[in-house]
């Protein structure tokens, strides 16, 4: 047990100084997008971006979930392996399984940049409300491209546990978003958005193919006798295409009703407070779809050993999202002008609610990966229709409340999202939530609360005591936590 967690936590934080040092160029990167585009800019970029996403995730059957389970498989398959003969059948299966993921990879990467060029039109009056950006939409078509080619080949990393490689590309990633994006925006302003989505897309793909293909020499099926033994593979990513279009879907719409309702410098504000609240926690939640998952997808017919690893996982994400709330809640005031600048301060009341929202995304992330780990297409698509229709009500919040109404919608949402999948995990999949994991949820939610009310009281150094004294509280919570988890004897 305390080998499994200790485990468990080197491969959650394996991302830990990878991740600091992301972050830290990402605080460059924000900045300097901030000052040169502005929020209007910002708001642009985010809706470009999230529609590039939309189509994307609607075009490539799910493969970044769908593949890494039959990878997977064939991965433990061959690691458990006890003969020669058995160790070159199973290579040769895991070889197989790679190579449909691949081949599907370039039919969908060009099956993408086809569907992003034919509903271009209608995808700027949908977002925009006029045709004027028709155009952009067609260029962005290689974007889906490289997008769809960088998935494929991270889902081979992940599914034969290169999870360094994985941490390293995301290291790269980062920078890459540093060095090729900021010249661009500078030289061209908001014209050069457009370029510059293209060009980190194309670098992204670039690096990841080169190095996974150290690991795995290329080969490809061209006949369909051969691209139909994966169409299980593809029968389980339509639900994928569905929830993941459904997600993009909504977060697009949002952005055009804000847009419509409001203006451009509005979405900007809206985006930039969810990236605050949601990408650098996902640092973290990337660590849980690069290792947890395949682990997970070996065990998942064994009620027992998914009940550990699902529980261990959860605790081991609440030790390190708790704090690292209370921080994001406590330093908003400085988070803010420090990622942006001051033109982006009115933001800062719907950040310090949509906070708690990370907290309890952490909380129910691990469970939630349980229909894809069994394969349960039906049970995974009633669980992301849920969450997606709960997003409404940022919608419901910003038309009664403004951006603040909005952090509340986005909390309540997720609240909804971690009853309905704690429901799925017990009563569906025979998961017993432990007392440990309850305790520690009530313990952080608790903390978060009282740092929201003091900093919400309390101003000048009074607030700085106290929002110090209960982050530190926090972080003592969670490793006195860990420590009788894994370290004391």
């Amino acid at each position: 047990m305390k080998t499994a967690y200790k485990n468990i936590f080197k491969a959650t934080t394996l991302f830990g100084g990878v991740q600091l040092f992301n972050i830290i160029i990402n605080l460059v990167r924000t900045k300097l997008v901030a000052m040169i585009l502005g929020p209007e800019g910002v708001g642009i970029h985010s809706i470009y971006n999230e529609t590039k996403e939309l189509v994307h995730e609607s075009t490539n059957i799910g493969m970044d979930q769908s593949g890494v389970r039959g990878i997977s498989l064939a991965y433990e398959k061959l690691k458990d392996a006890s003969s020669e003969q058995e160790t070159a059948i199973c290579r040769e299966n895991l070889r197989q399984q790679i190579t449909y993921v691949r081949s599907w990879e370039i039919i969908l990467s060009l099956f993408g940049a086809l569907v992003m060029i034919l509903f271009a039109h209608p995808l700027s009056l949908m977002t925009f409300q006029d045709t004027e950006h028709t155009w952009a939409y067609i260029m962005l078509a290689p974007a889906v491209t490289f997008s769809t080619i960088t998935c494929g080949e991270l889902v081979v990393l992940k599914a034969i546990r290169k999870i360094k490689s994985v941490a390293m590309l995301s290291s790269v990633n980062v920078v890459l978003a540093l060095v090729v994006t900021i010249p661009i925006y500078y030289v061209s302003g908001l014209s050069g958005i457009v370029p510059a989505i293209i060009a980190l897309s194309l670098c992204s793909a670039v690096i990841t193919v080169f190095v996974s293909y150290r690991y795995n020499k290329l080969y490809i099926y061209w006949h369909w006798r051969e691209l139909r033994e994966a169409l299980p593979m593809l029968k389980l990513g339509l639900c994928f295409v569905i929830t993941g279009a459904m997600a993009h879907g909504m977060e697009l719409l949002i952005m055009s009703y804000i847009n419509g309702e409001s203006d451009e410098a509005t979405v900007g504000l809206y985006r930039a407070g969810y990236t605050i609240t949601g990408t650098y926690a996902a640092l973290l939640f990337n660590a849980v779809s690069a290792d947890f998952f395949p682990r997970l997808s070996g065990v998942v017919n064994d009620v027992k050993q998914r009940t550990t690893t699902v529980c261990q996982q959860m605790e081991v994400l609440l030790m390190l999202v708790g704090p690292m709330s209370v921080a994001l809640l406590v330093a908003m005031p400085v988070l803010v002008p420090l990622l942006y600048d001051y033109t982006f301060v009115d933001m800062i009341p719907m950040t310090r609610i949509a906070v708690f929202g990370v907290l309890f995304s952490a909380a129910y992330i691990p469970a939630a990966y349980l229909p894809l780990a069994a394969g349960d297409s039906k049970m995974f698509l009633f669980v992301e229709t849920i969450s997606t229709i709960t997003m409404l009500l940022i919608i419901v919040g910003f038309s009664m409340e403004g951006l603040v109404g909005a952090g509340v919608g986005k909390v309540v949402s997720t609240v909804i999202d971690t009853v309905s999948i704690f429901a799925v995990a017990i009563w569906y999949y025979k998961v017993r939530l432990s007392y440990s994991y309850i305790f520690l949820l009530g313990c952080h939610v608790l903390l978060l609360v009282a740092s929201f009310a003091v900093t919400s009281i309390l101003t000048g150094v009074w607030y700085w005591v106290a929002g110090v004294g209960i982050l530190l509280l926090s972080i003592l919570t969670s490793w006195e936590f860990y420590k009788r988890k894994a370290v004391s004897q």
